[in-house]
């Protein structure tokens, strides 16, 4: 173990203490006045009351948007009509009409893929060789990562802060600045990072390769252009890799392996004759499954490599589309307007490994369009209760004041720690009682905005939750007044 104690710029003690790979800092946090805690009370009310109107809001946007989807989902369903996938549909007038097709990508669109199309020739060769749309690259590095961890604590009228810096080698997908640590400006976090990440660390080593995807440059199926989906396929089929460890390499004289471009480059004329001289050297790294090691052993600068395609063989759509030359373009559909609701877009994509029906996409969009709805719910509800209780702060920040008062006569024997206790005591029940004045107002007032669109816009449903609400809400201000 190794300790540390200095003095900061504004007066404060630290003490520091290395406990393994991890270093540990102690320092007592200056404190707000009353009136500068007040201060900042009265602003995070005022944001309060803007968060909270602004979930009452979202809630009656999101209803719209719910019940203004679904209608159009349901009109699409009855006035589509199916097309081949050379474009005809028996005769019938696809001019503004909602169409669907499945149907295979071209060829053009499924391209051959391999390790050099990713700069990866010289760790995996040719491991693999596959045809899809979406191909993607994973790499990462073991490196070495500070991690920071910051809790508060108070002792008394006294708050103290401590910080853990902890050291250690982990896998990482993009590149980690070591130059920011702790470690270099304190004698016992150095120690630290010595513990963990080996005692002749500097710096993390650059990337050799990097992460990226590979995708076809159009996306065709049938005579139909469905490019501008490209980014929606997932990639997320792992593929296998097999073969050997890459370029072959030999050991020079100076017992480091190289490839024979190494070599040619190096030893020019005499190339030939030097790689025929050298030994072959031991592969450095190993296979498992689809992920390439680029080490026997774990150490700082390891790569970890392994390739993911997309599986998608089949795109099926559900919109409308520009008539004139092949590729045809897909354009979103708009359904006619209805009560409360303008026309909206009805703009259905799937790539799947198989032909997919009109129906099929149109379950998958309900699917999401219910579970968008109550994920805004949720935020609406949680951001109405937080607002309420961010407006109601300013009394939690008067009883925080008066239980720092009360910490003033902890000198006084046994009557300066009951003091201290009953503060603390009646902070926390103040704090309890708070939250939950803000979940019995908060949550029936989103229940509210929710129950008055249904009313607006689906008046059977609607008016019952209205009234569930209001009874909600009646006994929140109850409660508040009381």
């Amino acid at each position: 173990q190794h300790f540390t104690s200095k003095t900061d710029s504004c007066g404060a003690m630290r003490r520091g203490m290395q406990r393994g790979n991890t270093y540990v800092e102690v320092r007592e946090v200056g404190q707000q006045g009353p009136l500068g805690k007040l201060c900042g009370s009265l602003c995070i009310s005022c944001l309060g009351v803007v968060m909270y109107w602004g979930s009452l809001a979202l809630l009656a946007v999101n209803e719209q948007r719910t019940v203004c989807t679904q209608r159009a989902l349901i009109s699409a369903a009855n006035v589509y009509e199916e097309v081949s996938c050379d474009g005809r549909a028996g005769g019938a007038d696809l001019r503004n009409s909602a169409i669907f097709f499945s149907c295979p990508f071209a060829e053009e669109s499924l391209v051959s893929r391999g390790p050099n199309d990713f700069g990866a020739k010289d760790f995996l060769g040719e491991a693999f060789r596959v045809k899809a749309v979406k191909v993607r690259q994973d790499v990462q590095m073991l490196q070495c990562v500070e991690t920071k961890t910051t809790e508060q604590r108070k002792e008394g009228d006294r708050t103290i802060q401590v910080d853990r810096y902890s050291y250690d080698l982990q896998w990482r997908s993009g590149p980690v600045d070591a130059t920011s640590f702790r470690a270099w400006s304190s004698n016992a976090a150095r120690h630290a990072l010595r513990d963990g990440c080996g005692a002749g660390f500097r710096s993390n080593p650059n990337f050799k390769l990097s992460s990226q995807t590979l995708m076809a440059p159009s996306l065709i199926s049938g005579v139909f252009d469905l490019t501008r989906f490209l980014s929606q396929l997932d990639v997320s089929e792992a593929i296998p890799l097999k073969g050997g460890m890459g370029a072959p390499r030999r050991t020079a004289k100076d017992g480091q392996p190289y490839t024979w471009e190494e070599f040619e480059d190096y030893y020019q004329d005499s190339a030939w004759r030097e790689w025929r001289a050298a030994a072959e050297a031991e592969p450095d790294g190993f296979l498992e499954g689809n992920v390439l090691h680029t080490c026997n052993y774990e150490k700082l600068g390891c790569l970890r490599i392994s390739y993911f395609k997309s599986s998608a063989t089949h795109g099926s759509y559900l919109g409308s589309q520009r008539l004139g030359r092949s590729p045809v373009r897909t354009l979103p559909w708009k359904a006619p307007p209805s009560w409360m609701c303008k026309a909206t877009d009805v703009d259905l994509f799937s790539g799947k490994e198989y032909l997919q029906s009109a129906e099929d996409l149109l379950r998958e969009a309900e699917r999401s369009n219910r579970a968008m709805t109550w994920l805004c719910r949720l935020l609406g509800a949680v951001a109405a209760v937080l607002g309420i209780w961010m407006f109601l702060s300013p009394i939690h920040s008067l009883v925080e004041i008066v239980e720092n008062f009360f910490h003033w006569f902890r000198v006084l024997p046994l009557l300066g720690d009951a003091l201290g206790f009953l503060g603390s005591v009646v902070s926390g029940a103040v704090g309890c009682a708070l939250l939950a004045l803000a979940l019995s107002l908060g949550l029936p007032s989103a229940m509210l905005v929710v129950s008055v669109s249904w009313c607006v816009m689906r008046p059977i449903l609607g008016i019952p939750m209205l009234l569930c609400s209001l009874f909600g809400l009646a006994l929140g201000l109850r409660k508040l007044f009381r």
